[in-house]
């Protein structure tokens, strides 16, 4: 048996539910305890992957692994185990110097891998604005601190500075894309994040599940991608953000209604590891 040399990866981001749940899918669907899978391998193919304290192994057509190994593989190992049953299908659709029939072809539902950069959405200016605000404002403008309508809008500073972070809205933008619009956007859970938003800056690869592909002529609101059911409604950004327009420049600068939306071409891609 030959030992495989695992690619060295710097995961900032890694979900691994979804990488188990997708491995083990490919290798039959697994139950609790092992079971052997068919592939479409040469007879003649004999290779194994070690796994820290699992081993993944393909005899001939037959490719043996039990959930249990799943569990304890590493992050590492288990992720390349995954990627290499992928390859072997044909199941991703990388984009790499791309053109606008490779982005037709995406399908909901498809995973794809893209080499790009990751960048705050308008959601995360705002939070950041929302942030600055909470702390600076009464020093700016204490003669409105009486004003009911400031008031109100005082107290939506409190229930966003309030409301805890358990994601990220980001922009993941391709390398060699056609047009600066075609671009991916994506909620990255806390929980699964490696390293933090500030570090998530530069090119990275990243692989996801196409989640919602947007037509021609539909938009997609950014507060949608916050976990929990958490929203404004239009009227409500509206209302919000106008209440902008009489703060100090010094606080910076809010993002636009439309800042908060997104239109076709944009993916919303459900991220499934992001490394370099």
């Amino acid at each position: 048996m030959e030992r495989q040399h695992l690619p060295l990866r710097e995961f900032a981001y890694f979900d691994r539910e979804k990488v188990e749940d997708f491995l083990s899918a490919l290798v039959g669907g697994l139950p609790s305890q092992s079971r052997s899978a068919g592939k479409d391998v040469s007879p003649a193919v004999e290779a194994g992957l070690d796994l820290k304290v699992a081993h993944v192994k393909r005899r001939g057509a037959e490719t043996q692994l039990s959930w249990e190994e799943i569990r304890t593989a590493t992050p590492a190992s288990i992720f390349d185990e995954l990627h290499r049953l992928l390859d072997e299908q044909d199941a991703i659709r990388r984009l790499e110097g791309f053109d606008e029939s490779d982005w037709t072809a995406l399908q909901d539902g498809g995973l794809v891998e893209l080499r790009g950069t990751i960048e705050p959405s308008a959601v995360e200016t705002l939070f950041e604005l929302i942030k600055r605000l909470g702390k600076l404002l009464p020093l700016f403008a204490p003669e409105q601190a009486l004003d009911p309508q400031w008031r109100q809008f005082l107290s939506y500073l409190d229930i966003l500075r309030a409301e805890k972070r358990d994601s990220y809205n980001v922009r993941l933008v391709p390398i060699a894309a056609p047009t600066s619009r075609h671009t991916f956007v994506a909620s990255l859970e806390t929980s699964k994040m490696r390293a933090s938003i500030d570090e998530l800056a530069g090119e990275y690869v990243v692989l996801g599940r196409i989640q919602r592909k947007l037509k021609r002529g539909e938009t997609f609101e950014l507060f949608s991608l916050m976990p929990r059911g958490f929203s404004l409604s239009k009227t409500q950004i509206r209302e919000f953000l106008s209440k902008w327009k009489t703060i100090p420049t010094q606080l910076g600068r809010p993002p636009a209604v439309e800042d908060l939306m997104v239109s076709y071409p944009t993916i919303v891609l459900t991220p499934v590891a992001i490394f370099r």
